[in-house]
C-alpha cells in the first residue's frame, strides 16, 4: 500500500511538472507571435488598411458623400407614350394587388 501511494504521489507530481513547462512554452510562444492575421501573414500593415465608406447615409442624418450622377440614357431609350405609360401603371397594379393576395 505505501509503494503504491508513492507511485501515485511521483506520478501525480510528473504530471503537474508537464502541464507547468508546456504552459510557460506557451506564454513565451504567444509573446513572440504577432498579435493579428494581417501580420503574420504580411498582407498590410493595419495603418494602411483603406477607410470604409457608407454607400447610403444613417437614418435621420444629411447625406455627407457627393451623389453620384445618374447615367445617361441610353441611345435607344425614349420617353415613355402616355398610353405605355398607364399601360404600366396598370401592370403594377395587378402586380402589387397579386402579391399582396398571395396568388403569385
Amino acid at each position: 500500500m505505501q509503494t503504491e501511494l508513492v507511485e501515485l504521489a511521483i506520478a501525480i507530481v510528473v504530471i503537474a511538472l508537464i502541464v507547468f513547462v508546456l504552459r510557460r512554452a506557451s506564454a513565451k510562444s504567444k509573446q513572440r507571435a504577432p498579435s493579428n492575421v494581417r501580420e503574420r501573414l504580411g498582407v498590410e500593415p493595419e495603418d494602411e488598411r483603406p477607410k470604409r465608406e457608407r454607400r447610403r447615409p444613417r437614418p435621420g442624418r444629411p447625406a455627407e458623400v457627393a451623389q453620384k450622377e445618374p447615367a445617361p440614357p441610353a441611345r435607344d431609350a425614349r420617353p415613355l407614350e402616355p398610353e405605355a405609360a398607364v399601360d404600366a401603371e396598370e401592370r403594377d397594379a395587378k402586380v402589387s394587388l397579386t402579391y399582396l393576395l398571395g396568388i403569385l
